[in-house]
């Protein structure tokens, strides 16, 4: 199908169009002529929607008359000059006259319109536009944003002349009043404005929405794209042969099946939940519920092809359905409806075989309508994500690409409009890709673009068998690349911008994996993946690729020209690696902050200087001018320099800096930046250097400045780690997660670090509403009346045993470049003083040699030493101890907390180690009686190691385990005995229960060395209580001479003292020293 069409066709078409009743303008004062007070137009208001724009009336510039009226903004002001008017239903022709200064941007010219159908001004009072009832004139294109009708130059006009704007329009018959808005949105620069006219008129819609489509089609020229569309359904993405494979491949790769089993079990569970509603909980956004639906429908069709299960493309219809009744698809935040229009076409095309006529014809008019129409408007104004370098143009058109491509075959001029609008405007974002695949807008919204793009391009060659040459433009062969290198080995993304640090999760590396013939892509993406399945990862999955690839073959330092992101890293394979990443880059970027020299570090498995991410999208004025006023839009709020503080922007807002050399060496990376453009206000130059050395495993920031005048200067570095000051304050130690960073000023002289809140500094906007960033602090210098300076700070990793590093020489960034470029070491490799402390794993009695083992380089400088258990200094000197001896009989039987603390060239370490003393045994016996049980014997429960015959207890022989009171009591008032085996007894206490006090000349204590032997132990007695049963309760203490070598104690009953039962032994309790 070629689409030709004659000049003749076109002006007859036209012709029958409109026929224009000219009338005297309905605007008063659209000349201009009549000035009110103030000097300004009469019957016109003026209002300033953001910033300072400057509004006139211009005498020496006019199309017509005397006068005409100007507004001047600085590309972050937006005016408007206002009349509102009393109207009724019907048709009318608008023409208005502008013109812009040199070098302006006609998209600043705005003519708003907004129809109220009630006294108020709400959202709620608007009437929402018709877009079949909107005839632009040439050179002009009108579209709805939202509920206001924007009137806009259709391309770029030429500089110092006048132009037309015009539109035809219809009023419903409800409304009451219009309001007119004459606008500079945005523009850096001058729009004057003249003979603003609107009259009503007649017009034929139907002949104009007849041959709309074709008068595009003309203008477009060329041959058209939709003639070599397949047929068949499915074409999106795979085809009918796509499906057998893929069920053999989840029948023959256990990956392929494990995901296949996940993504079912997921659909299985959507089958019971209700379809996704219209939802806008921001007031502005339904791209949550647009997402919901795409992933549902994705996964629904997905599983059906694969089961031939109806039940879930029921399912699937049910969520059509559901969104196919929504009043729109939000086309005012135009992400809402490209998502949405993609979760149609797959849903259309997938399931076009299930689908009967009457569902078929839903799901179509619902793309057209709700999708493409409001596409093709935006397309026809020029609308700012079809000129957009950034996420948005590769989402918008790859959604509405999808939708085109899903019923090319039933609306061949809808979806060839689509289709070549979309191939126009998709390279304006995609060459931003060039030279080498890095995406200015982060990680974050890398994927979100490649999300979109790469099905776009899929699809194109699955429907079409052919890209249009998209595939190959420079840079995106490349782009698998970023999110790889901007990666830590710890696993969290560089996230500069707006972007967080977590890894995406991007199936569409597989088909670039496959399409460019880069195993790595699909290696990263299979490892960062892991068991998080997705429909695209199992369509585009490849295990060859991802086992023929070794990630040992991959450079280990990355810069990305153009976004001007450069990473460094150790090693691939170590997760503890050092990795940093640093960016200069462009503040212009969308989602860009003021972060130019901004860099993160990480080590040991932990983020030492973090980029704060993201402020909350929905805060005033985030996407103007007022997004410099946010802290976590500031330079401030970054890890960099902020120069002479104060109320103002810290960075030039337009800036764009460059990494200017990178380069390795044997063990050493060095990326440096020249920030100046950045700073331009306060410094002649400014370049940040950072070096990862000593064979790959510290860094060092290196910031060189001249400054236009004496300045205040301060360093930031934020972070979540807690923060120690050390001495002078040139040292800090940093402690997160059980690890440990040493950081250290080599230079200027003098500077000292400081621990601020991560919050703005007391000159600085501070405006409600921002995150308040906690559990982060800064890690600062200040620096006040500086002209020349050069900043240096050393990071340090500290592993296990390590205390601190030497610090290196201190050696300009020209040297850095010139040393790197030749190919040389800039440093040697950097000892490190070591302190290895060896405990035993058992317990330890008695005298004891602390085991430390010190290894300190000869040029480092011990400043103190100390040695502490329990906080009790047993080792305290500015020397290293030959040997620490220490007496655990001084403390208590247990755990022990033993700290060695020690100062090495500046920086303090602190270890500690647990103790474990069990210097003395126990012995308590608690004169249990026996325990008969029954099929296992008696249980004798008695400690003794031997005594007489003569006992018994005071609950006789039981069988419970549990019982009363037990007592030991003679059977008769006889001479008996108890022995223990007690080596090295040190102490002793006899709970006993007496009639009377005075058990001396009835109890006796013996010890022996050999159990043949006694002596007698001399013991005192203790009144402790008397019970209610009338016996005393008495504590019989000894303590035996530490000399003492007892291995036996004896405690005898003398007859003719008690009655048998009223000398009673509860409880024998006997501690000696362990040997």
């Amino acid at each position: 199908m070629i689409w030709r069409f004659s000049a003749l066709t076109v002006l007859l078409a036209l012709t029958c169009a409109m026929i224009v009743a000219h009338a005297s303008s309905l605007i008063p004062n659209g000349d201009f002529e009549q000035l009110g007070t103030g000097g300004l137009p009469a019957n016109f208001s003026t209002w300033a929607g953001e910033g300072s724009p400057k509004f006139g009336v211009d005498s020496e510039h006019a199309y017509s008359g005397q006068y005409s009226i100007r507004i001047t903004g600085d590309g972050d002001d937006r005016g408007s000059f206002n009349i509102t008017r009393p109207w009724e239903g019907g048709t009318y022709k608008a023409t208005l006259r502008y013109r812009i200064s040199p070098g302006m941007a006609a998209e600043a010219v705005v003519l708003r319109i907004m129809a109220f159908h009630s006294p108020g001004s709400a959202e709620t009072d608007k009437i929402s536009w018709n877009v079949n009832r909107i005839a632009p004139g040439p050179g002009t294109t009108a579209l709805p944003q939202g509920k206001n009708l924007h009137v806009i130059p259709l391309k770029e006009s030429e500089d110092d002349a006048w132009h037309l704007l015009e539109v035809v329009f219809a009023v419903p018959d409800e409304v009451v009043r219009i309001q007119f808005n004459l606008f500079n949105w945005l523009g850096t620069g001058t729009v004057w404005f003249d003979d603003f006219h609107i009259e009503p008129t007649t017009f034929d819609w139907d002949a104009y929405q007849a041959t709309r489509y074709e008068r595009e089609l003309q203008s477009l020229g060329g041959l058209s794209v939709v003639v070599n569309l397949r047929p068949e359904h499915p074409r999106l993405l795979m085809n009918k042969d796509d499906i057998p494979r893929l069920k053999a491949l989840i029948a023959e790769d256990a990956q392929a099946r494990g995901w296949y089993a996940a993504l079912k079990n997921s659909a299985t569970n959507l089958l019971f939940q209700p379809p996704s509603q219209y939802e806008i909980p921001d007031g502005i956004r339904l791209l949550a519920t647009s997402r919901r639906v795409l992933d549902r429908v994705m996964l629904l069709a997905f599983v059906h092809l694969i089961e031939e299960d109806m039940r879930f493309a029921d399912r699937a219809w049910r969520e059509l359905e559901a969104a196919a009744q929504f009043p729109d698809w939000n086309p005012s935040h135009f992400l809402d409806t490209a998502e949405m229009t993609n979760a149609f076409a797959i849903g259309y095309d997938w399931l076009y075989h299930v689908w009967t006529p009457e569902q078929r014809e839903i799901l179509r008019n619902a793309i057209v309508s709700m999708g493409l129409e409001p596409g093709l408007n935006a397309y026809r104004g020029n609308a700012s994500w079809v000129r957009a370098t950034h996420n948005w143009n590769l989402v918008c058109n790859g959604g509405l690409a999808m939708g085109a491509l899903a019923i090319a075959d039933e609306e061949p001029a809808m979806a060839e409009l689509i289709l070549r609008a979309g191939l126009k405007s998709v390279p304006n974002a995609i060459t931003q890709f060039a030279p080498d695949g890095g995406w200015n807008e982060g990680v974050g919204y890398w994927h979100y673009s490649i999300r979109y793009l790469i099905p776009y391009i899929a699809a194109l060659e699955s429907a079409l068998d052919d890209s249009y040459g998209l595939s190959d433009t420079p840079g995106l062969d490349l782009a698998g690349t970023f999110p790889i290198y901007l990666t830590s080995p710890a696993g969290l993304a560089f996230n500069f911008s707006d972007s967080g640090t977590g890894v995406v999760n991007s199936p569409e590396m597989f088909w670039m994996a496959k399409r460019y013939g880069q195993p790595s892509y699909a290696w990263w993406q299979h490892k960062m993946s892991g068991e998080r399945a997705s429909v695209l990862g199992l369509l585009w999955y490849s295990r060859d690729m991802i086992e023929a690839f070794d990630p040992a073959t991959l450079p280990l330092d990355r810069h990305f020209r153009h976004v001007e992101v450069a990473t460094m890293r150790g090693d691939w394979g170590d997760k503890e690696a050092v990795f940093v990443g640093l960016i200069a880059g462009d503040n212009k970027a969308n989602h860009g902050d003021l972060h130019m020299g901004q860099f993160v570090l990480d080590a040991l498995g932990e983020r030492w200087a973090i980029d704060l991410g993201s402020e909350d999208y929905n805060i005033p004025g985030y996407w103007g001018t007022q997004r410099w006023t946010y802290y976590r839009k500031r330079a401030e709020g970054h890890n960099t320099l902020v120069i002479n503080p104060s109320g103002d922007v810290d960075q030039d807002p337009r800036a764009v800096s460059h990494i200017v050399f990178m380069g390795s060496a044997e063990g050493e990376a060095v990326a440096i930046a020249d920030l100046t453009p950045g700073y331009e206000r306060q410094a002649r130059s400014f370049k940040r250097g950072i070096a990862l050395m000593d064979d790959r495993s510290q860094v060092i920031v290196q910031d060189e400045l001249e400054t236009r005048q004496p300045s205040e200067v301060w360093w930031f570095m934020h972070t979540r780690a807690n923060i120690t000051i050390d001495g002078d304050g040139t040292v800090a130690l940093l402690e997160q997660g059980g690890k440990r960073l040493a950081a250290r000023i080599l230079s200027p002289a003098g500077a000292s670090f400081t621990v601020l809140p991560a919050t703005p500094l007391p000159t600085s906007p501070n405006p409600p509403g921002q995150n308040p960033n906690q559990n982060v602090q800064k890690l600062a210098i200040r620096l006040q009346e500086v002209t020349d300076v050069r900043i240096t700070v050393q990071f340090t990793p500290l592993r296990d045993d390590e205390l601190s590093s030497l610090a290196p020489e201190i050696k300009p960034l020209q040297v850095w470049q010139e040393t790197i470029a030749a190919g040389q070491r800039l440093w040697a490799p950097l000892e490190r003083a070591e302190l290895s402390v060896s405990l035993p794993q058992q317990a330890v009695r008695g005298v004891i040699s602390v085991p430390m083992a010190w290894k300190i380089p000869s040029a480092s400088r011990v400043e103190r030493v100390s040695v502490s258990v329990d906080e009790k200094i047993i080792y305290q000197e500015d020397r290293l101890p030959e040997e620490i001896l220490f007496d655990t009989l001084t403390v208590a039987d247990g755990a022990h907390r033993l700290v060695v603390e020690a100062a090495i060239d500046g920086i303090s370490a602190r270890r500690e180690y647990s103790l474990r003393v069990s210097n003395w045994w126990r012995m308590i016996d608690r004169m249990e009686p026996p325990i008969d049980s029954g099929w296992f014997g008696t249980l004798i429960r008695s400690l003794t190691s031997s005594e007489s015959d003569g006992w018994t207890y005071t609950s006789a022989e039981s069988s419970r385990q549990l019982g009363g009171v037990d007592r030991r009591i003679r059977v008769q008032d006889t001479e008996e005995y108890l022995i223990w085996e007690t080596p090295h007894l040190r102490n002793l206490k006899i709970l006993v229960h007496a009639s009377k006090t005075a058990v001396e000349p009835a109890l006796r204590l013996l010890v022996s060395q050999d159990g043949e032997t006694w002596d007698p132990l001399a013991y005192t007695v203790k009144e402790l209580e008397i019970s209610s049963d009338g016996l005393y309760t008495l504590a019989v203490e000894a303590e035996l001479p530490p000399a003492a070598d007892v291995q036996w104690f004896q405690l005898r009953i003398l007859p003719g003292h008690f009655a048998s039962d009223e000398l009673q032994i509860s409880q024998a309790e006997l501690i000696g020293l362990n040997q």
